[in-house]
């Protein structure tokens, strides 16, 4: 398990260095192998992880680069002594940037301002959906008008009951939570503004734009259960048991990182660490 090729590399650094989920979690969860060997470069698996880690902010937090780094990290995995020293030696001196450097991150400011207008191109499409579905929605009468010649005509016949009321709120929160993802994507696709607020409306947007979609999704179901609750009460409860099936999907590589970082920490420090470990992820995500 932690025998060392010519380079030094055991097979926990090469599963890191090529980004092998699977072959990383296999061998993670074996308490017999280490974490802390170093290679011929002096590099424990860890400071290989951070090495090949994406450092922009935009990148997916599923990327397997990420995922190994920070599953790493909780499972008590350490850095090289030598290269903590080089690194506060690096902070210390803090070195003037050369014109190479500077030419090298304005062309990473670049290629990150396009990857951002591309993504709120994307992001968009799906703000403006959500705001135009949930504006027709809400003036949109639903069933169970009552009779024309009531002195409320036009009044919905459910008014006032609580899966109506629900249905409302819901309805008017995707609404919201759409429209300022929407105004925020504006903001973050305009090359004028600076990159830095540019990155902060972003990831303000990508907030709202993904509770508009859990706010749609429930109003869905209400929507749902207030048209055939009167009619087919099974029917409609069945609908709203597989509605959230949407946000299963969308949460699915969340589920999948809690459940197996959660068992490799407790196989490699215990059910208390476990238990804080996934506390964390829940919260930060």
């Amino acid at each position: 398990m932690n025998a060392q090729d010519n380079d030094g590399n055991t097979a926990l650094h090469l599963a890191v260095d090529v980004g092998d989920l699977s072959g990383f979690f296999t061998l993670l969860r074996n308490p017999k192998v280490l974490l802390d060997i170093r290679n011929n470069k002096d590099q424990t698996p860890l400071d290989l992880a951070w090495s090949k880690r994406n450092r922009t902010v935009f990148s997916y937090g599923r990327n397997p680069d990420r995922v190994i780094y920070w599953t790493l990290r909780r499972a008590g995995a350490s850095h090289a002594s030598s290269w903590k020293d080089r690194l506060q030696e690096l902070c210390n001196s803090a070195p003037m940037e050369s014109q190479e450097d500077k030419e090298i991150k304005e062309e990473k400011e670049k290629e990150e301002s396009a990857n951002m207008t591309d993504s709120t191109r994307t992001l968009g499409i799906g703000s403006v959906l959500i705001a135009s579905v949930t504006f027709t929605a809400t003036f949109t009468v639903p069933a169970g008008i009552k009779a024309s010649d009531h002195t409320t005509n036009g009044t919905p016949g459910i008014l006032g009951t609580w899966y109506f009321n629900a249905f409302m709120m819901a309805n008017t929160l995707a609404f919201i939570c759409s429209s300022i993802a929407t105004v925020g994507l504006m903001f973050a696709g305009m090359p004028l503004v600076k990159l830095p607020i540019r990155r902060r409306h972003f990831l303000i947007s990508v907030f709202f734009a993904s509770t508009s979609l859990t706010c749609l999704n429930v109003a869905f179901a209400l929507g749902v259960y207030m048209v055939l609750a009167p009619v087919g009460l099974k029917t409609a409860i069945a609908i709203c048991v597989i509605t959230p099936l949407v946000l299963l999907y969308r949460n699915a590589d969340n589920v999948h990182k809690m459940v197996i970082t959660s068992w490799l920490i407790y196989v490699r420090r215990g059910f208390i660490f476990a238990c804080c470990s996934l506390y964390a992820l829940v919260i930060n995500g």
